[in-house]
């Protein structure tokens, strides 16, 4: 279901738009209709939707903080006909899809790799009743995905407490679990 905030102070085009969406669109939902900035930029920062459909005076790219949050920003001056919106909205939905398989890619691979290197780790004599063995798995798979010099150079600010977060522990204890490992 893709969330659409509607932001324009025509209310014809509303009408207009409210009325494609009701009868051809699948999978949306209106969850506002702003009909000014104000009102949309509140709207933006506290439902999120996934996609604004917009006239070019309400300038959400000045506001959006696109590091934690970018919706699809869609002119409603470019739309032309209901075919091309539907194919917005498809496209739309796409995307979303596409993001949820990666990120279960993501952590499908992150997790043979832990278990490769634990098993490696096992193969040189490292005791796996010692928790600290998992943590090192876990430590040496992200200093290998993330080579930014940075994380492998501040390898206890950095890399401890993401180890601590993947294994609900704390950095303190994921240093006496290195130390007491082998």
């Amino acid at each position: 279901m893709v969330r659409v905030l509607i932001a324009e102070n025509n209310m014809i085009i509303i009408k207009r738009l409210i009325n494609t969406i009701i009868s051809k669109v699948e999978n949306s939902q209106i969850i506002n209709i702003s009909t000014d900035y104000n009102e949309a930029y509140i709207t933006v920062n506290e439902l999120c939707p996934e996609l604004i459909l917009t006239n070019k005076t309400f300038n959400f790219l000045k506001v959006l903080n696109k590091e934690f949050y970018s919706p699809q920003i869609v002119y409603i001056e470019d739309i032309k006909t209901k075919e091309q919106f539907q194919a917005i909205i498809s496209k739309h939905e796409k995307n979303k899809s596409q993001q949820k398989i990666e990120s279960i890619n993501n952590i499908i691979n992150y997790n043979k790799l832990v278990k490769r290197v634990y098993n490696y780790l096992l193969k040189i004599n490292f005791n796996p009743q010692m928790v600290g063995t998992q943590y090192l798995a876990d430590a040496i798979t992200f200093a290998y995905l993330n080579k930014d010099q940075d994380v492998l150079e501040n390898f206890t600010k950095s890399i401890y407490p993401e180890v601590a977060a993947r294994n609900n522990s704390t950095r303190r204890c994921c240093k006496m679990g290195y130390n007491k490992m082998y």
